[in-house]
C-alpha cells in the first residue's frame, strides 16, 4: 500500500460514522464488527493496530451501545460471542494491538506475574 492509499485509508477510519442513512431515510447503527474491523491495520509482526480513538492510558477504544469499551475486549467479544468477565490481557504487549489470537483472559495477579515475568515492571 503507497504512503498516499494509506493516509486515505487513514482519513477515512477516523470518520467512519457510527450510523448510515437507510433506503427510507431513517439513521441505522452500523453493526460492531463492521466499525470495529474499519479501524486498525495489521503490521508485519501479527498486530492489529487500532486506529480509532484511544484511552488516556493509551489503549484503543470505541462506543458500544452509548458507552466506551476497550478495543481489546470489543475483539474479544466479536472472537467468542461473550463480553469478559475477566481482565484482556496482551500476549504482545502492545496496548493498541486488537489481533484477538494476541489476547488471553486472566485476573490482575495473572498480569501482574505476565509483566514480572517479561520485564515489564521496575524493580
Amino acid at each position: 500500500m503507497s504512503a498516499d492509499s494509506l493516509s486515505a485509508w487513514l482519513q477515512a477510519v477516523r470518520v467512519m460514522p457510527k450510523q448510515r442513512r437507510h433506503r427510507n431515510g431513517q439513521l441505522k447503527a452500523l453493526p460492531i464488527s463492521i466499525r470495529f474491523h474499519s479501524r486498525y491495520w495489521k503490521s508485519k509482526s501479527g498486530c492489529w493496530i487500532w486506529q480509532g480513538a484511544q484511552t488516556t492510558s493509551g489503549y484503543g477504544q470505541m462506543s458500544v451501545n452509548d458507552h466506551n469499551e476497550v478495543a481489546h475486549r470489543i475483539s474479544w467479544f466479536l472472537k467468542t460471542g461473550h463480553w469478559p468477565k475477566q481482565l484482556v490481557l496482551h500476549h504482545c504487549d502492545v496496548k493498541l494491538c486488537v489481533n484477538s489470537d494476541h489476547l488471553f483472559l486472566g485476573n490482575q495477579s495473572d498480569n501482574m506475574r505476565d509483566a514480572v515475568q517479561k520485564g515489564l515492571l521496575n524493580n
